[in-house]
């Protein structure tokens, strides 16, 4: 029943297929169950407790006072204005590579 490694689509059967799908569906289902808990529960929190040990309540930063929150909000602005500047380029640049 069982596809050998280095089977293809092409080469697996439909029960071979369907099961291969099945288990990919499940995978992908669990880790970004795991991935949204990380990133929406864990890390702001962590990121918290790490700039509080380090800095205090609050700290300076481009002149303004700034608590864990707010630079963990800038962090994170930050890095998706970075994203959206720099994807267009990336991506004609992963068209015409073959």
């Amino acid at each position: 029943m069982d596809a050998p490694m280095g089977a293809t689509a092409a080469t697996m059967t439909d029960e071979e297929r369907t099961r291969a799908h099945r288990g990919y569906m499940m995978y992908d289902w669990a880790k970004s169950g795991f991935e949204t808990s990380v990133v929406v529960a864990v890390l702001p929190a962590w990121f918290a407790y790490l700039f509080i040990a380090a800095n205090g309540q609050e700290m300076s930063f481009l002149g303004m006072t700034q608590t864990a929150d707010g630079i963990f909000a800038l962090v994170t602005a930050s890095a998706a204005l970075l994203v959206a500047i720099i994807s267009p380029g990336l991506g004609v640049i992963a068209d015409r590579i073959p």
